[in-house]
């Protein structure tokens, strides 16, 4: 749909009314307006990730090997490390140092850029992994997060509707392809 012009609205802030936009994309259930019609998603979870030459690097094949090296942490997800080191049970591991940015793509740069390493939703790096711009060195060690689901105003647009059908193709597409889960 070449025509359509979308307006993208970005925030950590829940919405407010189902007048304001047509559709909502967020994690959790909390915060949306009766109005709207709310659908899961995608599922997600956290991991270790760094950059190719990092790993190379450190070598980093269990989690104790994290403790001399530059964790990257963002502001927007505060709790993400400690969550992922008690769920994967292991405990004392503390960095020799850490950094933190205000959100997580300024992490994701600083990963990429080799400054250290994160612990991020996979969705937000699952092309870069694809594309080997960034690696999961422990794999099986994912902490499952709250999941995204979607929110349809009962006012929404055509245009609005059609995109929700691109949506739900896509993520089938990507979960028949084993890339993400919903």
């Amino acid at each position: 749909y070449p025509g359509i012009e979308p307006h993208v609205l970005t925030t950590t802030l829940p919405p407010e009314s189902a007048r304001d936009f047509d559709i909502s994309i967020r994690r959790g259930l909390k915060g949306w307006s009766d109005a709207m019609q709310v659908s899961a998603f995608i599922e997600d979870d956290v991991c270790l990730v760094m950059s190719p030459a990092f790993q190379a690097k450190y070598g980093v094949t269990d989690p104790g090997a994290l403790a001399g090296l530059t964790l990257l942490r963002s502001k927007s997800r505060k709790g993400d490390w400690e969550a992922w080191l008690e769920h994967v049970g292991i405990d004392g591991v503390r960095p020799v140092g850490q950094m933190q940015f205000d959100h997580v793509h300024f992490v994701l740069q600083a990963v990429e850029d080799g400054l250290g390493f994160a612990i991020v939703p996979f969705s937000l790096i699952s092309h870069d992994v694809a594309l080997g711009r960034l690696c999961c060195p422990l794999p099986d060690m994912r902490l499952p997060v709250t999941r995204y689901y979607y929110g349809v105003s009962p006012n929404a647009t055509p245009e609005a509707r059609y995109f929700i059908a691109w949506l739900e193709k896509e993520l089938a597409r990507q979960a028949s392809s084993g890339r993400v889960t919903g």
